[in-house]
């Protein structure tokens, strides 16, 4: 009788996971792109903590995309864009 030898086959690797960036529409690494969570009407950072919630993930350098396509109120089902918006965008842009 023949022994049947198991293997344990290729290491697995940890997938990175990946998101598409609401402005120029690429995808990237999760941790490559900003994160804006929509919290009781008002879109925070969520992304260092990671707040639970529907988010819109972005490349940093997207921002002028994310303003001029409306990004923001697509994938936040038509929030109004606010002062308060306007200058977390310009925080994030630099």
């Amino acid at each position: 009788m023949l022994g049947i030898v198991a293997s344990a086959g290729p290491a697995r690797v940890a997938a990175m996971p990946e998101r598409t960036c609401i402005g120029c529409r690429a995808t990237d690494d999760q941790a490559a792109l900003v994160r804006l969570v929509a919290v009781d009407g008002q879109i925070v950072l969520g992304t260092n903590p990671r707040l639970p919630g529907r988010g819109a993930y972005f490349h940093e350098g997207c921002v002028g995309l994310v303003v001029r396509r409306r990004a923001l109120a697509r994938a936040f089902g038509g929030l109004p864009a606010s002062a308060e918006l306007q200058e977390l965008l310009r925080t994030v842009d630099g």
